[in-house]
Parts: structure tokens; sequence; C-alpha cells
């Protein structure tokens, strides 16, 4: 997000890390009930940033993600730590690999423990249809009302987990036609919450469609989009699944579910094995008439106020080796309260990697 400058924060700063390195282990089991098994976790260091003294390179291991497989010819089960089903895609991005890139804007990809099924029906040269169908654990949406232990989220609070489909197809190859449509559902609680006597219910949802569209053997087109309600969980809604405000008639407390709207595209241009670029844009936009339907606090944060958040990438990825990795990227961030003035942010970084 793009925050406000203040007096004390300056207009820019500069700085470095190694914190994004992937650390990955994959292994492969025996056959069990006749399915080839599997397992792999990763690790990154960027997990809680310390903020004692020299916290830059106080670097925290985190399981990123991991997950254990099975697999027999047109079914598997998979159960991990993994992004939901419903959203597959990411762009390319090598200066964004800690949250993937226009997370915040139009990207669903929040890591969570998951159980899926899938059915794949093979279809002609390769070529398949396939069913998924997800039971998924949402985590809570950026905020944790108690400060030394983790909360349950909402979603954990109502008893059940969230429910994920989607049906899609897919050519052959890596880099052939796919495209898909999903759905999620996940029932919402708010015990106690301000003024009302019990636990207040709210039903959290979202529809989504994603495409990759390959142009020849240089150009491809893909993007996600989505439309749903609560769904911070995923990474979408501005990180918000309510406003909160009191009833501009009667002055009670309220806890309004918020509405959003958002995706992303890419265009990935591949001049050789070696050099790729990737132009992107994505937009996450809550619904104005959710925050107008609640008097907000006059002391509400920018994180409560932000209502819409809109992100540009343009980036190179060279590979002059093929364990060597050059990329540097431009990012412009908007992001807009419901009333205010909005902010911009330029980020011009130059990533180096080294695959092994």
């Amino acid at each position: 997000f793009a925050l406000r400058g203040t007096s004390t924060s300056g207009n820019g700063n500069f700085g470095a890390g190694l914190r994004q390195t992937i650390l990955g282990i994959e292994g492969d089991g025996p056959r069990i009930f006749g399915a080839r098994t599997s397992a792999n976790v990763s690790l990154d260091f960027f997990s809680d940033v310390s903020y004692t003294s020299y916290g830059t390179s106080a670097g925290i291991v985190r399981m990123r993600a991991g997950s254990i497989d099975f697999d027999w010819a047109n079914d598997s089960v998979q159960v991990g730590m993994v992004t939901p089903l419903i959203a597959p895609l990411s762009p390319a991005s090598y200066a964004t690999v800690a949250e993937p890139s226009l997370a915040g804007a139009g990207n669903l990809w929040t890591w969570a423990p998951q159980l899926r099924y899938t059915h794949r029906f093979p279809l002609q040269r390769g070529n398949r249809m396939q069913v998924e169908l997800g039971l998924w654990d949402s985590p809570a949406a950026g905020y944790n009302s108690n400060q030394l232990f983790r909360a349950s989220s909402p979603g954990e609070l109502a008893e059940q987990p969230a429910y994920e489909t989607r049906i899609s197809y897919a050519a052959a190859g890596d880099r052939g036609l796919q495209f898909g449509l999903g759905g999620y559902y996940n029932r919402q609680a708010y015990p106690g919450y301000q003024g009302y006597p019990g636990t207040e219910h709210l039903d959290s949802w979202a529809s989504t469609g994603d495409l990759r569209l390959p142009l020849g053997h240089h150009f491809e087109i893909s993007g996600e989009g989505y439309r749903g309600r609560a769904i911070a969980g995923l990474g979408g809604g501005v990180y918000k699944d309510i406003v909160t405000g009191t009833n501009p008639i009667t002055g009670a407390s309220v806890l309004q579910g918020l509405n959003a709207i958002g995706g992303w595209t890419q265009f990935k241009t591949r001049f050789s094995s070696s050099l790729e670029t990737n132009f992107s844009i994505g937009q996450d936009n809550g619904f104005a008439r959710d925050f107008h339907a609640v008097v907000l606090s006059p002391t509400a944060s920018a994180t409560q106020l932000r209502a819409r958040n809109k992100m540009v990438v343009a980036n190179f990825i060279f590979r002059p080796k093929t364990y060597i990795i050059l990329s540097p990227e431009y990012r412009r961030i908007w992001s807009s309260p419901i009333t205010g003035t909005g902010s911009t942010l330029d980020i011009f970084t130059l990533s180096v990697g080294y695959k092994f």
C-alpha cells in the first residue's frame, strides 16, 4: 500500500535485503492404495520483522508453503499450506516473493491450510477438464485482538471450514491455454461484538475467474478476476472483511460486510529462453456503499478507511545462465481512502538470484 508521509517519515528510502530467499525440500514416497505419494515444504526468511536493534539483519525463518500429495491416474488429494484453489495464478516477479506480485491489488493469494480433491477428465491430445473441491482454513484478516497469542479468525469461530470449488480446462503443456471458474463460501462469527448481546454471523463468499492465453510462442496474457464479500482472508477487499461504525439513524454499533471487486492481468513477452518482460496491472476495490452505510469513527485509522488499491508493475527477467537471475522492476501504487486524499508510491527494485 501507499502510505501518506508525515513530518518524520521522509519522502522515500533506500534498502537491501536477502530475506526473500526460498529454500525448498521435495520428496517422493511409496505407492499407497495405488496412489503415488509425494511431499514438499518451502521456507523463507520473511516472518515477523524484528523491531529490536539490528532488526533488518534479524531475519526469522518462516514455513512459506508445503503439502502432502496423493496422485492417482485421474484423481488427486492434497493436504497442505497452499494458495486457495480458486486463485491458481500469480504475476511473474522476483521483487515480490515474500508475498506474490499485486498482493493487495487484485491478486487473491493467501497461503493457508487446505484439503483439496481433484478429478481430471482426460481429453484428446493431452488436454483435460478438471473439477476441484476444497476445505480451507480462512485466516484472520490482518487484525488480531490478542497482542500475545494468535486469536481465532471469524471464519474459525463459525466452527466450520470454508468451502471452495473450481472447474477448469487446460491444454497440454506448461504454457498452454488454461481457464477456470471458481466459487468460495465461508461462514463468519463475531461473538460479543460491540453492542451485540450474542454472536453476529456474516456470509463470506467469492466468485472467481482465471485465464492464461498464449499468443504464439512469444506472447502470453494471463489474469484473474473476482467479486465477493468479506474476503480479506483471501487477500481481497483491501484486507478488510467488515466496516464498523454506528447506524446513522439509531446510533447503534454496526458491523457491515464489505463487498469487493477486483482482479489483475499480465502481458508477457518472451524474447528468448533467457529474456522476458512482464507488464501487469491490478486493482482491489471495496464498495463505497458499504462504507457510507455506517458513520465511521472520527478516529478510524488509515487501514480502516482504505477503500481502493491499484498497482502497475513492469519488469525484465534475464537469465544469462540457467542458475543466474537478474530482474529490474518498477512498481507504482495508488491507495485511496473512502474520504480524503489518496497516496502514491514509486518503487524501483533490482533483484539478483541464484537458483540451484
